[in-house]
């Protein structure tokens, strides 16, 4: 038996590093506040949680750092602070970097302090920031995104990981990026997310853990690998006591079967960590959420290293959270109400936005495909609202956009909040490679279309 944890991005934020940021940033600022905020609210308990697992080591899966420094040279000391930090997990400490980790003075502090760190590390094999070691009856294989298609000797050691594999040895990777981005499109290079399917391709790959899209999701994908894999993408950053918003409410999903959704929630409302114990029968997962106890318990019974379609199963399910229900007589007397929707390149502003074919106002302008934005609606337009709406966009003949997540969120007379489905699919208009945008879950229109309608129910 072997156990391990695993962190997703945990973006480690001493606010005295950045003061330039803080005092003048606009989306920076919002970012390092809220890192900085998790880190002084729970990150001690998260390190006693792991501690108390007594894990035989920790997986951190990037984006330690998150930048913004007010010297190049505070990035390292960040860096020292972060790894001094994950040490009091009390287990040796296996990070990747991520995409805030690999560029510019934070690639500069990897090279000074990550890259020492690594080579102390026990039994690894490393190809500059990629690596691996065997244990327990495992593999473990830890792939730097950038490098995987960027390096040629990374690329050639992922080429031959089939080679090394030992027959009957169970197969984790850890890599910052999703194979498979499940709620937020385009959140990973497509040469990355290549080069590692290429490579496990004929492999008894177990599971793929990453972060990056600062969510929860966990998947199945029976086309990955010999036989199927799970893809089990967490992240440590987020704001405790949030009310969680399962992710399949939130958002379109972007898989399609056979591939399964197992379970998530949208970006900051649960932070959690994973527990992982494996053995030549079985892998088990435990899903932590951080300072309030097991989300869920995912067995898997199947042999290491065969090829045996077996699926994993819910030992214990994460608790069943339903959207709230409406009365129509609450939505005929609504208080307030704002539409959530989710971006990539909405750069230009006075984009309409249309209810049931009512322009309401403009779209919000912004480049994040986050939970973060919406449009406030004016009193003049609550009767509108019904318990179906379809929701339009207007683009521009000159934009890029990718349009998606929406939903409503509605307060009534008495002051209870009540959220709607999610409309989907998302809409792009050129923003995504015409590759990507044949993901399931997505809808290619011409720049300049109506866009939509997205259909939004209450329950």
């Amino acid at each position: 038996m072997i156990r391990f944890a695993v962190l997703g991005d945990i973006h480690y934020t001493v606010e005295r590093l950045h003061g330039h940021e803080l005092e003048h940033g606009t989306w920076g600022r919002a970012d390092l506040l809220r890192y900085a905020a998790a880190r002084r609210d729970y990150y001690d308990v998260l390190a006693e949680e792991v501690r108390g697992s007594r894990p035989d080591f920790v997986v951190q899966v990037g984006d330690l750092l998150t930048g913004h420094w007010d010297a190049p040279e505070e990035a390292a000391e960040e860096l020292r602070e972060a790894l001094a930090w994950l040490d009091t997990c009390g287990a040796p400490v296996y990070p990747v970097r991520g995409n805030h980790d690999d560029s510019g003075p934070a690639a500069d502090a990897c090279n000074a302090v990550l890259s020492p760190h690594l080579d102390r590390l026990p039994r690894i094999g490393r190809e500059g920031y990629s690596y691996e070691f065997s244990a327990g009856g495992a593999r473990f294989v830890f792939v730097d995104c950038r490098e995987s298609y960027t390096r040629p000797a990374t690329q050639s050691w992922l080429r031959d990981l089939r080679s090394r594999l030992v027959p009957g040895e169970r197969l984790f990777l850890f890599a910052h990026e999703p194979l498979y981005a499940v709620a937020r499109p385009y959140f990973s290079a497509p040469a990355y997310v290549e080069a590692v399917r290429e490579a496990v391709r004929d492999c008894p790959l177990d599971a793929l853990f990453c972060g990056h899209a600062h969510n929860q999701a966990w998947t199945y994908h029976p086309d990955l690998g010999t036989s199927g894999a799970l893809q089990i993408k967490g992240c440590v950053v987020g704001e405790r006591g949030l009310e969680p918003r399962p992710l399949d409410q939130m958002r379109t999903l972007l898989i399609a079967p056979p591939a399964q959704f197992l379970g998530g929630y949208l970006e900051d409302t649960l932070p959690s960590w994973t527990l992982v114990e494996a053995n030549s029968g079985g892998v088990r997962l435990t899903w932590n959420r951080i300072g309030g106890g097991v989300e869920g318990v995912l067995q898997w019974y199947r042999p290491a290293g065969t090829s045996a379609t077996i699926e994993p199963h819910w030992a214990a399910a994460p608790p069943d959270r339903p959207l709230a229900a409406i009365r129509d007589a609450e939505l005929a007397s609504l208080r307030a109400a704002r539409i959530n929707m989710a971006f990539h390149g909405s750069d230009r502003a006075g984009k309409p936005v249309l209810l049931n074919g009512v322009p309401v106002g403009a779209a919000p302008t912004t480049g994040y495909f986050g939970p973060r934005v919406w449009l406030a609606l004016q009193p003049e337009h609550l009767e509108l609202i019904g318990r179906t709406n379809a929701v339009a966009l207007q683009s521009f003949a000159d934009e890029r956009v990718c349009w998606g997540g929406v939903t409503f969120e509605v307060e009534t007379a008495d002051g209870r909040v009540v959220r709607s489905d999610c409309g989907g699919p998302v809409f792009d208009t050129g923003f995504g490679s015409p590759e990507q945008m044949s993901a399931a879950g997505i809808e290619r229109r011409a720049p300049g279309d109506l866009l939509g309608p997205a259909t939004v129910r209450f329950r």
